[in-house]
Parts: C-alpha cells; structure tokens; sequence
C-alpha cells in the first residue's frame, strides 16, 4: 500500500473542500425583493355607488343621447337579465345582513304578555289533559297570567359589533359594485348593437343610392350602345358596379339580421315581442378635444 506524502493528503484535502463551497455556493439564489403591502385605504369603494334602477342621472349615461328606442331596449335588457336579477337578489341579502349587524347594537326593548289556564285535581295537582278540557266542565280552574316588559343594552366596548356592521357594509358595498359592473356591461353592449344596426341603417341608404347610380349608367351605356357609340364592355363594366353594389346591400342586410337576433337575446325577447328598430340620426361627434383626458 503506498502512502502520499502529509503535502500530497492536503492539497487533496483542500481541493475537495474547494469543490463543496462552490457547490454549496451555486445552490444559494438570490432572495426576490420584498412586495411592497397595499395600504388598506387603497382598497376601499366608493361610499356611495349609483345603481341605474336608483335613477341617478350618471347611472343612466344612455339616457344622454335622447332616444326613446335605446332607453326601451337598455331598460328591458336591465330587466330579463338573469345575471342582473341574481346579483339584486344578493345585494338584498347583503342589506339584510346589515341591518341583522345593526340590531345587535343598542338598546332592545321586549314585551310579554301571557295567560295559562289549568285544572286542578282535589289533591291539588294537575294531570296531562289540563290544557285540553272544555271551559265549562266542572272542577277547580287555576289561570296564571304573566306580563312582563325587558330592556337589553349592548354596550360594545372592543367593537367587535361595529367590526360585523363595517364587515357587512363592505359586503354589501362590493355587491353594489359588482352590480354596477353587470350593468354597465349589458348597457354598453346593447348601445354597441342598436349604434350598430343604426350605422347599418346608413350604410344600406347610402348603397341603395350607389345602386341607383350604377343602375341610370347601366342605362346610359345601353343606350349609347345601340347608337353605336359605345361597345358591349361599357356596357357589362357597369353591370358589374350595379351587381357589386347589390351584393354589398345583400350583405348588409344580413349583417343588420344578426344585429337584431343578437339584440333580441341581450333584452331577453322572443320573436314575437322582439320590438322594431327604426332608423335614426346617428349622434353626432366630438370634432375637437376634451379640455380634459382624465
């Protein structure tokens, strides 16, 4: 067996040590930086917050444009909704627990007010059918009446009472919330739709003009065709327009149906209840900036 000189066993000894502190080194990351805590006043709501069935006029923005038909169809869609009909019966749940909260605090005040009437046996005891015997039957009646009145005042000294009542309140504050969101979402689709199918409505006009158009020149090159002013090319040329612009009428007219079937289930109507939608003037635009962007 050959031994390695006490140098040699070091060097060895020191390399191996080496080895360990990289590796041990190598499996040390660096620690992510701390997040930042939310302060808890960031993350409250609105103390007040509309609701459009509360007719506040900011909650009814849809009511600005002034048109009868979009008013109808946000109030019907407002009101089928199944999502908007859960979310109100929720917050009707959160006032309820508010109000529960509430009761807790204060003073409470209780009235009692009873009468018993027993019979009584001769050894001056009563027997299970006490309560059950005619008024007029013969023997010893004995009538206890009872009248009382009580007070209760809960006097909250750590708070855990307003903590359930605050508790509650952010409950139902979040419910309104949510409601508000709901709301705002079935109203800014059906305007999206009804502006939709009014900017349609437009579009149609305005092809039937072009089609008008194409359809007088049609008749111009015929006309000067059979003069001989003209070859059959100008001819088929604008026949082509007059068939585009039909085609385009053809496919706007489709896009105006599905419009109004989407529509139909947004206010939650049937084909027979779905109402008509007229044509109207689209309102107009904002040529300059706001004086503010925020």
């Amino acid at each position: 067996m050959m031994i390695l000189p006490f140098s040699a066993r070091l060097r060895g000894t020191l390399f191996t040590l080496t080895l360990t502190l990289l590796s041990g080194c190598a499996l040390i990351q660096d620690e992510p930086a701390q997040v930042a805590i939310v302060n808890p006043q960031q993350a409250q709501l609105a103390q007040v917050i509309h609701l459009a069935n509360s007719d506040w006029p900011a909650a009814r923005w849809w009511e600005a444009y002034d048109d009868p038909q979009l008013n109808m169809l946000i109030n019907r869609a407002l009101q089928n909704s199944p999502t908007m009909q859960a979310a109100r019966l929720r917050i009707s749940q959160s006032q309820s627990t508010v109000e529960l909260a509430r009761s807790a605090m204060g003073l409470q005040a209780t009235a009692v007010a009873a009468q018993n009437r027993l019979r009584i046996t001769d050894k001056s005891f009563s027997w299970p059918y006490s309560y059950s015997l005619p008024v007029d039957k013969n023997g010893p009646w004995y009538t206890l009446n009872t009248v009382g009145v009580g007070a209760q005042l809960n006097i909250d000294l750590w708070g855990a009472d307003r903590a359930r009542v605050a508790a509650a309140i952010g409950e139902k504050n979040a419910r309104l919330a949510e409601t508000a969101g709901i709301e705002l979402d079935i109203a800014s689709s059906v305007a999206q739709l009804y502006f939709a199918m009014q900017a349609t409505f437009q579009k149609i006009a305005l092809l039937q003009e072009l089609e008008g158009i194409a359809r007088f020149s049609v008749e111009a090159h015929e006309h000067r065709t059979r003069r001989g002013l003209e070859d059959s090319v100008d001819v088929a040329n604008a026949q082509a327009e007059q068939l585009a612009a039909r085609q385009q009428i053809i496919s706007a007219e489709g896009m105006l149906t599905q419009y109004r079937e989407t529509l139909r289930a947004l206010i939650g109507a049937d084909a027979q209840s779905m109402p008509a939608i007229h044509p109207v003037a689209l309102p107009a635009l904002q040529e300059t900036l706001p004086p503010s962007l925020s």
